[in-house]
């Protein structure tokens, strides 16, 4: 049996797969509207389907994440990270960049954001989430991206250029920006 949980989003093509917060109350879902070809960013409460409440639109995203209670958004749009509040509440830009967001991760504790920055260079950084201060655990003139946190919390591990391969090689660095390796 399939149910529909959403009706009324008059756009055009679903983008790609819709994030659920971890107590699987509510999604968040993004379509690229085919008239003006912003994306826009929906969420939708699974306990009573219906009609989703638009979150943001703009013209570009990377990579969204949702807290386990499913009260808090984040994503990259417009060359910013943005933390979005579901019930339809504000969105904060947490950070604007020169460059381009390439990941985006959250603490297991829902604490902090990890994500990679480019802007000629790559930055690894962590920052706290609702917070606008930000700590650049590493910077490369080669490739750095794709960040996730290990199970714990404890550690980033992260794709990055090999200096003499130039193949993705794996790499991982505590969260306090010490003991990386290889």
């Amino acid at each position: 049996m399939v149910t529909e949980i959403s009706s009324g989003v008059s756009a055009h093509e679903f983008v790609g797969g819709g994030v659920v917060s971890g107590d699987s109350s509510l999604a968040v879902f993004e379509v690229r509207d085919s008239e003006t070809n912003l994306r826009q960013f929906y969420s939708v409460d699974l306990s009573t389907p219906g009609s989703p409440r638009l979150l943001w639109e703009g013209d570009r995203d990377f990579s969204t994440i949702l807290s386990d209670d499913g009260e808090t958004a984040w994503f990259v749009g417009d060359a910013e990270l943005l933390e979005v509040e579901t019930d339809g509440g504000g969105v904060t830009v947490l950070r604007s960049a020169a460059g381009s967001f390439l990941s985006l991760a959250l603490s297991p504790d829902g604490a902090s954001l990890a994500y990679a920055v480019s802007d000629g260079s790559y930055h690894l950084c962590l920052q706290p989430t609702g917070g606008t201060s930000y700590n650049t655990l590493l910077s490369s003139a080669d490739f750095l991206g794709y960040a996730e946190f290990t199970p714990d919390g404890s550690r980033l591990v992260y794709g990055a250029s090999g200096v003499t391969s130039g193949q993705l090689e794996l790499h991982s660095i505590a969260t306090d920006g010490t003991g990386g390796v290889k």
